[in-house]
């Protein structure tokens, strides 16, 4: 079965460095969130010396993503990231484990 150019696992995007504009790196990929069987978020872990934030800027299917690349630029500057403010990340993974 030929699934088609644009398939990738989520291993190949888990763990690629996350950068706002061409070189400002921002965090690691660190979860897809996937509704009704589509991609609709990728979840960036940003940490510093003091605390771990997530964020889960929507997935902007006409920027797709280059699972190849090592690098992950979400369709949003970084004032559009802060008005998105923080993902629930603990909640999140609380409710959707088995």
């Amino acid at each position: 079965m030929d699934l088609g150019e644009d398939v990738f696992q989520a291993r190949d995007l888990i763990g690629d460095h996350a950068y706002l504009g061409d070189n400002n790196r921002w965090g690691y990929i660190n979860d897809l969130v996937v509704r009704d069987g589509r991609l609709v978020a990728i979840v960036v872990e940003v940490a510093d010396e003091r605390v771990s934030r997530h964020y889960a800027p929507p997935f902007d299917e006409t920027a797709g993503v280059d699972p190849g690349d090592r690098r992950y630029t979400p369709p949003l500057n970084e004032n559009a990231i802060e008005e998105l403010g923080e993902f629930d990340y603990d909640r999140f993974r609380k409710r959707h484990q088995p």
